[in-house]
């Protein structure tokens, strides 16, 4: 018996109608907007899929996976909680996306397109160990907001090549949560992030990432904790907030993500607090040294006029310190 179930888990037609039950399975109101290339099967505690599909209703894809592996560690169908040890992903595209006048994003709706059969619960747990990523992408499109005063608009970008790994995922259909993520990759072709390395928690109004490390080739930036809120209704909403930043960053970084009024061929160290809008942004009680005795103490805003592009405010206020002549020559 053992000799003829090794025999069918090597046959292709046994492996596909095995992960049909699988797919079928895992969730049945999902199930309708999975399509899978082909996959293997090993033992069952291990599973390989290609070309694995996630549509939404409309027929567009929200997630593509080139490679899948999957170890399983353990399922419970019933309670529907899924458990596993790793996953691992190659040539993943994922759009996260929320079209006009809606109010949650295409994986929320997706998640919740179907009414739940009576003996099943809308709820459900996955969690997993560890998620390795190969050359992945990532897009956010948010088409109820269009930043365009900003070079970096944060509510239409792209991560590219994205590489690295993360542990501890948890995941309901309320709220998606990591630890200990350390990932490389491109934001919009502006910006390429050699070292990203943080605590992860996503719902339908908020991003939080905690004990962040950035590092690019010019800069490197830690913080404890970036809210970055996804429903702002205007310029005036706070759009994120970074608690106790510090660093080292060259300006000409900072450009690629707002239009700043003087060179970029400058590099700070710093420590503060951030926030931020649609609009423009503000550092609160930031420390600024920039080699004299006495480093820079104040506070800084820049906001841009929502209607008229070429107005804008500037302040900037020092309590205590020195600059020297040539660094201020470098920033006007």
């Amino acid at each position: 018996m053992i000799v003829v179930l090794l025999f069918l888990l090597r046959l292709g037609a046994f492996q596909d109608y095995i992960g049909k039950k699988i797919i079928n399975s895992i969730s049945a109101e999902w199930s309708d907007h999975l399509t899978v290339g082909s996959l293997s099967v090993y033992d069952f505690s291990s599973i390989h899929f290609f070309d694995l599909s996630f549509k939404e209703p409309n027929g567009d894809t929200a997630i593509f996976l080139s490679e899948l592996h999957v170890e399983i560690d353990e399922i419970n169908l019933f309670e529907r909680v899924y458990g596993l040890k790793s996953i691992k992903l190659k040539g993943a595209i994922i759009n996260l996306h929320k079209q006009k006048d809606e109010t949650k994003y295409n994986l929320e709706l997706l998640f919740n397109s179907k009414k739940p059969k009576e003996n099943i619960s809308s709820s459900f747990l996955f969690t997993t160990n560890i998620i390795e990523l190969e050359d992945c992408l990532f897009s956010h499109q948010n088409f109820n907001k269009k930043i365009e005063n900003q070079k970096f608009d944060y509510q239409h970008f792209k991560l590219y090549h994205i590489n690295g790994s993360f542990n501890n995922l948890f995941i309901t259909n309320e709220v998606v949560s990591f630890q200990d993520s350390k990932l490389n990759f491109d934001a919009n072709n502006q910006l390429f992030v050699n070292n990203f390395e943080t605590n992860f928690s996503l719902d339908s109004n908020r991003l939080c990432f905690s004990n962040i490390k950035l590092n690019t080739p010019s800069s490197h930036v830690n913080s404890r904790k970036i809210n970055y809120e996804l429903n702002n209704k205007n310029d005036s909403t706070l759009l994120y907030k970074i608690d106790s930043i510090a660093g080292q960053v060259h300006l000409n970084d900072v450009v690629k993500f707002y239009p700043i009024p003087f060179s970029t061929d400058t590099i700070i160290n710093f420590t503060g607090a951030i926030s931020g809008w649609a609009n423009g942004i503000a550092v609160n009680r930031f420390e600024l040294n920039t080699g004299s005795a006495i480093p820079l103490l104040g506070n800084f805003k820049y906001l841009t006029h929502s209607k008229f592009k070429d107005s804008s405010l500037f302040e900037l206020n020092i309590n205590e310190g020195l600059l020297h002549a040539n660094y201020l020559n470098r920033l006007l």
